[in-house]
């Protein structure tokens, strides 16, 4: 249920900026950053101090409005589970009709208090020394290009893939497509990606502590 300052889309908005502040690890700002872009709710909605409008690639305006420091996005974006869409969304290539500059899209900000979306994001590390805006996917592009279009994640899979046999590696895509089968909704899914890196985790700290024992023995 919507108030009479928030409509459908703020209530959104509101959630995410509350849950984004309380967030402890960069795994699930990650999560509540693409599901934020791909709701739409970000392009247009109502608040309490008033309503903005982003065009298709400001996507990175609506973080700095939600006061969300660049490093932090930075480290959040996997660049492989972003896909393409919520990626353009951030485009500083994009045509004028698409992105606006910064100090233009600040125009109609609605501001809670006296800090300007510039002065936000400038606070909040999203502008160079030379007054240009930094983009989150700026580095990670460059990374890939100089790997030959590859992400350092995408190598480090097929690392993995040529340290297995053939035979394994059918077996455990096999396993995969029955679990997968089992779940309904991607809720499911991501928690049970979660749960498993958990345990990963842990069985990396164990052999580390066995190993540590083993060799001071």
């Amino acid at each position: 249920m919507t108030s009479g300052f928030l409509d459908a889309n703020g209530e959104k908005v509101v959630h995410f900026a509350a849950d984004v502040r309380t967030l402890g690890k960069i795994g699930e700002l990650a999560d509540k950053i693409i599901e934020i872009a791909e709701s739409g709710a970000w392009r247009h909605y109502r608040t309490a101090v008033g309503t903005d409008t982003w065009l298709e690639c400001e996507f990175d305006y609506f973080l700095i409005g939600c006061d969300l420091e660049y490093d932090d996005v930075y480290r959040a974006i996997r660049w492989e589970k972003l896909g393409e869409t919520t990626r353009a969304m951030m485009s500083q290539d994009a045509s004028p009709e698409q992105r606006r500059p910064l100090e233009q899209a600040a125009v109609g900000y609605a501001a809670a208090g006296p800090e300007t979306l510039v002065s936000r994001a400038t606070r909040l590390g999203w502008i160079n020394r030379n007054g240009t805006p930094r983009s989150p996917l700026t580095r990670r592009r460059q990374s890939q290009q100089a790997q030959g279009g590859r992400t350092l994640e995408e190598q480090a899979s097929e690392r993995r893939a040529r340290r297995l046999t053939l035979k394994r590696r059918r077996e455990l895509e096999r396993l995969a497509q029955d679990t997968l089968a089992g779940l309904v909704s991607d809720d499911e899914r991501r928690y049970l990606l979660e749960a498993m890196r958990a345990q990963v985790r842990e069985a990396r700290g164990n052999s580390t502590i066995i190993s540590r024992s083993t060799s001071n023995s």
